[in-house]
């Protein structure tokens, strides 16, 4: 998902940070899908062993280029972050791309904060 840019509007050096985490039976600690608070905290309290992998990296100095260009200066901090992660930048999607795909397939709006709202019962219209 993209970087929002508002963060990046000032134009001043950033940490990048990277986590990654990790479980023994390599199940995903994400909220992904249609889920509840309740069924996440039961994925996350069932794996008994958990691994937090935080990467520090070298402070990122923007360039005139991305001082002037937010949304070029969210995108490659993000390329900076996936690379250390050794993933894919999915670039290609924005935070309200990614909230209308989880309404459309789950049926559920989505607040700001992005936590599932209720499910729609009505699914005729």
């Amino acid at each position: 998902m993209q970087f929002r840019k508002s963060i990046f509007l000032a134009g001043v050096p950033v940490l990048p940070v990277a986590q990654q985490f990790t479980t023994g039976s390599g199940r995903n600690l994400a909220w992904v899908g249609p889920s509840t608070t309740a069924l996440a905290a039961c994925r996350m309290l069932g794996e008994w062993h958990k691994t937090a992998h935080v990467t520090v990296l070298p402070c990122y100095v923007p360039s005139e280029a991305e001082k002037s260009d937010p949304a070029l200066y969210a995108k490659n901090v993000q390329e900076v972050i996936a690379n250390a992660l050794g993933v894919p930048a999915t670039i290609e999607w924005a935070f309200e791309d990614a909230k209308e795909y989880y309404s459309t397939c789950y049926g559920a709006a989505v607040s700001a904060d992005f936590a599932p709202a209720a499910a729609k019962t009505d699914k005729s219209g």
